[in-house]
């Protein structure tokens, strides 16, 4: 929590605060912060629905994780969620959990605060600056810059930099889009490089490969993007 704390300075971001019952999912309390965040939910619909019922199921496993940990222990780690505004611009939501007791009956209910931190992990161009990595009921933020490679691994994706490799929850489609193009270029469909680390380009008869600073390994260039990668290095 420290290196979210650093990085994102929560203290000076308005959270948004929904409560809700273990027993039901249903929403108890929820802030203006909150509705704005979800915006494209009416108030009645966030009071009427179950709060799983509004994500898809890789978000809906997280949360159902998130409640799990929370309940098997004092405390619990913020998780970030993506989710797509009424404007289809991505929005990175920092979410932590918080359980909490009825003083009446002892109903257990649950406190979700949301931190919209988009602007701490974009650029002014709507480039990701900062690559959110989960690790250890941690978020660790990743700077783009420090980014060697990353290679594709099912739906997920490998994140490598000097001497660590880390495991993304973003595809490499979706990270291709969203790394800064002066920088990042795709050279294979399971391969995107940061072209300052590139040690040098290999060519053995018709074909091209990378290799990259600190980690012996080369990639492969795909023979549909050499020209294009000439134009991008300057050649």
């Amino acid at each position: 929590m420290n290196i979210v704390l650093k990085e994102f300075n929560l203290k000076e971001i308005e959270p948004g605060v929904m409560i809700f019952s273990k027993e039901t999912y249903r929403v108890c309390v929820v802030n203006n912060t909150f509705l704005l965040q979800f915006s494209e939910f009416s108030r009645n619909e966030i009071y009427e629905r179950n709060i799983l019922s509004f994500h898809k199921e890789d978000a809906t496993k997280k949360i159902k994780q998130l409640i799990e940990l929370v309940n098997n222990t004092t405390t619990s780690s913020p998780f970030l969620l993506k989710k797509v505004d009424l404007h289809n611009n991505d929005r990175y939501l920092l979410i932590k959990l918080i359980k909490l007791f009825d003083g009446v009956d002892m109903e257990q209910l649950y406190c979700l605060l949301t931190f919209d931190v988009t602007q701490h992990i974009l650029d002014n161009n709507r480039f990701i600056s900062y690559l959110p990595i989960e690790q250890n009921n941690e978020i660790k933020l990743i700077s783009t810059d420090n980014i060697l490679y990353i290679k594709a691994e099912n739906v997920y994706s490998r994140v490598f930099i000097k001497n660590k490799n880390f495991l993304s929850s973003f595809t490499i489609g979706y990270l291709e889009k969203k790394l800064n193009k002066n920088r990042f270029f795709r050279v294979h469909r399971s391969y995107i490089i940061n072209i300052k680390y590139v040690e040098k380009i290999i060519k053995k008869d018709n074909s091209y490969s990378i290799q990259m600073k600190f980690y012996n390994v080369t990639i492969p260039l795909s023979r549909s993007k050499v020209k294009e990668f000439k134009s991008f290095i300057g050649l």
